[in-house]
């Protein structure tokens, strides 16, 4: 569904917004004000779920930091009030019943103030009210009820008033309208498949969570839903809440639900969750029970029952199972290099929640630091927590999330382990999985197992006081047991490096080892091809953050080249490696019972992601992640061969290049180098790169797969600890890039390690809906914890707004985290970047046109989010500009990165020239994907990764939504270069090329183009490059006879050739001794241009056309190999493919045959050849059964009748 204005209600509205509306007063509606104040805590991500009153619903204070003076006014005692009124959308509909707003005074609101509200209607108040402005706070949060205002435009006035004295005026101008472009009611009834995927492992019931959108006005609560069987005969126990809305108190975006589902070994299973007025949900039997009280929450599952601390939390107090004691205390300790050991339930301050209190599914979250052994003053503290248990009826195991965060400057304090432990009513001898082979039993009370890299563990037990060696191995399979309690961690290798250990009655989990890991990859040792595996801050016995001082002279290897690691040194020096304010979470299951086989089931299933969603027919259409079209094979085969097999091959790259440690899992890289198969050192590791952290979770969202779903798991808790700092000190604060650091802002990928920088707040890689994603569809809210941080920065830390990349990333983040929390913090920062980016727009006046976005357009997706979020419709019509632009043009760069605008362009506008450009863009595209099976670079796109087939994969989902609702066949229309609008360079063959040789010396010099005209009239060429010294002359085709002679001018050649009074063609021809001539196509004024084929080589490539032979039986065309393009396509005018070649090699400097049979339909066809867009200096050139012609564009192609082969007649 969409939820935009329709283009004529956009522009009417756009004169009607600024309209000044004039009229008397009127009585005022009556309003409840409930005096709240809201903290920053509050704000952020909820309004209060009851109001009082009529159109004003709710008002509260919001402390902002001092903002600049802007048209302020004096008070009466001289001082400037700076009043700004803000509304977060331009446009409301039926469907959004509530509108938000923002009044801010810069410095605070004066003593004594007052806030005069109206509404006004077609020159009527229809709402008045005053309310009290409180000293000292910045700004006031309003929310109002849309519900009864009528259908036109209005105006929200709000005047700053102290003792009857207007200190200030605010007018914001909206309009109200039934439903915006494309939105309906949608019914209020109906049911929705819930699928779960296969999964071998896994197989059984299983409670299991996930996220349903919901359509934008299908319901207020999650009161009418129930969950049954394919049959619908059988309901199950369901649990279900709200976990985001469309506008604030408005109607259900997503819910959130828990219920007990069958995994079937080798088939899907259905269910279908019903909602509606008349739908009835049965209460849950035997429900999971959970108390509290001033002191700690106890929670009972059936079978297990624990209890955790309130003040001093310490992971379980107790915990008991089937009425027997299991356990009777716990730790979660840190120490650091000097042997001190901070504890958890030192701080008497930890805050403990209920943070779900379902019938199926609890949720306990703690919150605190660590503090040393009878120490409780701030100054002796060092490093926080979070843990979250998630407990589930009827199950005897619980789910734990143990994160901690650095809080002291690494270039201060290392580590010497850090941990989580429970102590046993009754001790077991330790049993130890091992990956793909029997466990190891221990035969002392003591023992331990390290998995000491990704590649190798070891086991040992305390024998009189020693270690003795039980087993060396690969791989743990995550899990100990001792007597009735077991624990897993999950990815345990992956996250090396780790340890699980039994002591006497004591199980724990270290997250770093208490056992020292050996150090084997010293600086001496590593190469340009590990370098990026950080081994130093994974091996050793102390967990130090520091790149080694060895590494910044790195390039002296004989494996590495100097431009990769120029990062490196300048990290040292800066000392822009200081890990402050990074977080790591390790998952692990906590099991109860003395059954192993059962418990190593348990952990088992627990390893795996479970696909469940809606179906993806329900998700696209529902509208709450855009526009998403479900996997298609049958309408796009193409692209969804394209979009599994690259991401295959991300995995498989990952796997090759041993992406693991507990700092590196769940990143991927930035770039690629194919002729030494591995990753660059320069800006290796993707971080937020582009946007790549949303694709797995849109290609998951899409298909259902799970193989989307744990990548994406695993990416997203690798960014959201990692690559975000989440603690500073004032003095970081201050401190500039790349050294400074701000809660919320993120770190970069410019310092070889994840934690380079850690203050950029306004970045160009900013976003927050993978935060998001991750929790509507997990339920975990470690992700709304990091937004949080985000949300808060933004308010201490304003700034004005970007244009190019650096406004549209920040400003897309920003749409999506206030849509997701409706913090009104966020309007102030969002609307000043709005303003900025939408007048950097170019006009008619500048060089590349009218409609451009300077600085890297489309780097982000900030103009659709604008649009859905506040349907301005100043900013649907530069959206229109852009895209007509963008059609006559070609895609910015090497990301192909604007589908998304045409994409949101279509379904405004309905121009099917906006699909037309996405379809050749798709298929350029496609062609710079190298497609083998069996080979390891199938799927592999260009070295960029996270630009082509990063910026294909995430946006592709979208623009296949658009395709598939368009009627009848879209052919594609490509463009030319980006850089010169209706222009594409390329290279000329210098004099010395063998292909070059015969013409100079048959002719003295290149018959590059030839043109025709129409009707016979004066024109001219104009040769723009570096094509200087030598000349250029112009001779007609049918004599030979020269028109035009030029020398060649340093920038720009202008041939001019007048009528002589029939049409003819005309042959240009070029002599230059440049060394590497360059030319910029098209050359002349006429419509009917072609180049030929063997004396050019073509330049940021789009597509060519072309003619096969009437006579051809089969064509050849030569294709140059060694670039990016991993292969070369010919199709037909309508986009369909006839033949295409792969590089097979990558990267090796090579020639390859793109054959084809020619039959009856496509002897004398034109066709058109391309070859990738990603990639510079693509050469290809007629064998076989091609007329040796190519033009720009289908339209501007002829057959010329003039012969210029140098072997076959002589000079004309």
């Amino acid at each position: 569904m969409a939820f935009l204005l329709n283009p004529a209600v956009g522009r009417w509205l756009l004169a009607l917004l600024f309209l000044a509306s004039a009229g008397n007063s009127t009585s005022a509606a009556s309003c409840g004000e409930t005096g709240t104040v809201v903290t920053p805590d509050h704000v952020r991500f909820s309004v209060p779920r009851t109001f009082k009153g009529n159109r004003l619903l709710w008002v509260g204070d919001v402390a902002l930091p001092r903002q600049s003076a802007h048209g302020a006014q004096a008070d009466s005692v001289g001082r400037s009030v700076d009043l700004r009124l803000r509304l977060d959308r331009k446009v409301y509909d039926s469907l959004d019943m509530t509108a938000q707003g923002m009044v801010t005074v810069a410095g605070g609101f004066p003593e004594g103030s007052r806030l005069d509200l109206a509404i006004w209607s077609e020159g009527i108040r229809v709402f008045h009210r005053q309310i009290t402005a409180a000293k000292g706070v910045a700004a006031r949060v309003l929310l109002f009820d849309l519900r009864a205002l009528a259908v036109g435009s209005h105006e929200l006035r709000v005047g700053l008033v102290r003792d009857e004295v207007v200190l200030a005026r605010e007018v914001v101008r909206f309009a109200l309208v039934p439903f915006v472009h494309g939105a309906t009611r949608p019914p209020s009834s109906g049911s929705i498949p819930i699928l779960i995927q296969p999964n071998r492992v896994a197989a059984g019931e299983q409670i299991l969570t996930t996220g349903v959108p919901l359509p934008r006005g299908t319901t207020l609560t999650a009161d009418h839903f129930k969950l049954t069987d394919p049959s619908g005969t059988r309901e199950l126990p369901l649990q279900i809440r709200v976990s985001s809305r469309w506008s604030p108190r408005g109607y259900v975006k997503w819910l959130l639900l828990d219920f007990p589902g069958r995994v079937s070994v080798d088939r899907v299973n259905a269910y279908r969750l019903h909602y509606g007025p008349q739908v009835e949900r049965a209460p849950v039997s035997h429900p999971l029970k959970i108390e509290q009280d001033q002191n700690r929450i106890e929670v009972d599952t059936g079978p297990l029952r624990f209890s955790v601390r309130k003040r001093g939390f310490s992971f379980l107090d107790s915990a008991s199972l089937n009425g027997e004691p299991v356990i009777d205390g716990s730790r979660i300790t840190l120490t650091d290099e000097h042997g001190t050991i901070y504890e958890a339930a030192g701080d008497r301050d930890s805050q403990v929640v209920i943070e779900e209190a379902g019938p199926l599914r609890a949720v306990i979250a703690a919150q605190g630091w660590f503090v040393p052994a009878g120490q409780q003053t701030r100054k002796c503290r060092t490093g926080k927590y979070t843990v979250r248990i998630h407990a589930y009826r009827g199950e005897p195991f619980l789910r734990v999330f143990h994160t901690f965060v650095v809080t002291t400057p690494t270039k201060n304090l290392r580590y010497q382990n850090i941990a989580l432990e429970s102590h046993l009513t009754r001790a077991g001898r330790a049993l130890f999985g091992i990956a793909g082979a029997p466990p190891v039993p221990a035969s002392e009370s003591h023992a331990y197992l390290v998995q000491e890299s990704h590649e190798r563990l070891r086991i040992a037990e305390v024998r009189d006081g020693r270690e003795a060696e039980l087993a060396i191995a690969r791989q743990s399979a995550g899990w100990v047991q001792s007597g009735s309690v077991g624990v897993a961690v999950r990815d345990i290798w992956q996250n090396f490096p780790k340890e699980l250990e039994v002591e006497n009655q004591t199980i724990r989990v270290h997250f770093w080892p208490r056992h020292e890991v050996p150090v084997r990859h010293p600086p001496d040792v590593v190469r340009a091809r590990d370098i990026h595996m950080l081994w130093f801050a994974h091996e050793g016995a102390l967990l130090d953050f520091s790149i080694p001082r060895e590494y910044a002279q790195f390039h002296d290897k004989d494996d590495a080249q100097t431009h990769e690691f120029y990062y490196i040194p300048s990290a040292i020096d800066s000392q822009s490696d200081e890990a402050l304010g990074i977080a790591k979470t390790h998952e692990m299951v906590w099991s109860f019972g003395a059954d192993v086989a059962a418990a190593r089931r348990r952990f088992a299933a627990c390893e795996q992601d479970i696909g469940c969603l809606p179906s993806t027919k329900w998700i696209g259409e529902s509208g709450a992640v855009g526009m998403l079209h479900p996997v298609d094979r049958d309408r796009f085969p193409d692209v969804e061969m394209a979009l599994s097999r690259h991401f295959d091959w991300l995995q498989r790259s990952t796997r090759y290049m041993q992406d693991y440690g507990m700092w590196n899992f769940g990143d991927r890289h930035s770039r690629w180098e194919p002729a030494k198969k591995r990753v660059p050192v320069n800006r290796t590791w993707a971080n937020h790169h582009h946007g790549n952290p949303r694709t797995y979770w849109l290609l998951y969202l899409r298909s259902g797969d799970p193989k989307y779903l744990t990548a994406a798991r695993r990416q997203a808790l690798h960014l959201m600890d990692v690559d975000v700092c989440h603690y500073s000190t004032p003095e970081y604060e201050a401190k500039e890039y790349p050294v400074g650091k701000i809660p919320g802002a993120l770190c970069d990928y410019k310092g070889l390690v994840h934690w380079h920088s850690g203050n950029r707040l306004y970045d160009y890689n900013n976003m927050s809906d993978y935060l998001f994603y991750d929790y509507y569809l997990t339920g975990y809210q470690r992700g709304v914890d990091v937004a949080r941080e985000t949300a808060d920065a933004v308010a201490r830390f304003p700034r004005g707004g970007n244009s190019g990349r650096d406004g549209e990333g920040p400003l897309a983040s920003l749409c999506f985290l206030y849509e997701a929390t409706w913090d009104a913090r966020l309007l102030p920062q969002l609307q000043t970047y709005v303003a900025s980016l939408l007048k950097s727009q170019t006009d008619a006046e500048h060089e590349l046109g009218s409609g451009v976005f300077p600085g890297w357009a489309g780097y982000a997706p900030w103009l659709p989010r604008y649009i859905h979020l506040a349907r301005d419709p100043a900013a649907m019509d530069s959206l229109e500009r852009w895209c007509d632009f963008v059609t006559d043009n070609a895609f910015f760069g090497s990301g192909g990165a604007m589908w998304h605008d045409l994409t949101e362009g279509y379904r405004l506008f309905g121009k099917r020239q906006y699909l037309s450009k996405g379809v050749a863009e798709m298929k350029l595209m496609l062609s710079d994907q190298f497609l083998q099976p069996g080979h390891f670079y199938d799927g592999f796109f260009t070295p960029a990764l996270t630009l082509s087939g990063g910026y294909f994969s995430q946006r592709m989902p979208g623009f296949l939504a658009a395709l598939a609702s368009a009627k009848g066949p879209i052919r594609p229309r490509y463009g030319m270069s980006y850089y010169a609008p209706g222009m594409i360079s390329m290279w000329l063959h210098r004099k010395s090329h063998y292909a070059s040789k015969p013409y100079y010396k048959r002719w003295q010099g290149l018959p590059i183009v030839v043109t025709r005209e129409a009707t016979d009239r004066a024109f001219q060429f104009t040769l723009k490059g570096a094509l200087a010294p030598g000349q250029a002359w112009v001779t007609r085709g049918a004599d030979g006879v020269e028109v035009a002679r030029a020398v060649l001018g340093e920038r720009e050649t202008i041939l001019s050739v007048a009528a002589d009074g029939k049409p003819a063609e005309y042959i240009l021809w070029i002599d230059t001794d440049h060394n590497r001539p360059q030319i910029e196509f098209p050359v002349s004024d006429l419509e009917r241009e072609v180049f030929a084929w063997h004396l050019l080589v073509s330049r940021r490539m789009q597509a060519v056309f072309f003619k096969t032979r009437h006579d051809a039986q089969q064509a050849v065309i030569n294709v140059a190999f060694g670039y990016d393009a991993g292969q070369a396509m010919v199709l037909r005018a309508d986009g369909r493919e006839v033949a295409r070649v792969a590089d097979g090699e990558m990267a090796k400097a090579r020639w390859n045959d793109l054959r084809f049979s020619v039959g009856p339909e496509l002897r004398g066809q034109l066709l058109h050849f391309i070859h990738g867009r990603n990639h510079d200096e693509t050469e290809f050139y007629p064998a076989e059964g091609i007329l040796p012609w190519l033009s720009l564009t289908p339209e501007r192609y002829f057959t010329p009748h003039v012969e210029l082969d140098p072997s076959a007649r002589p000079v004309p």
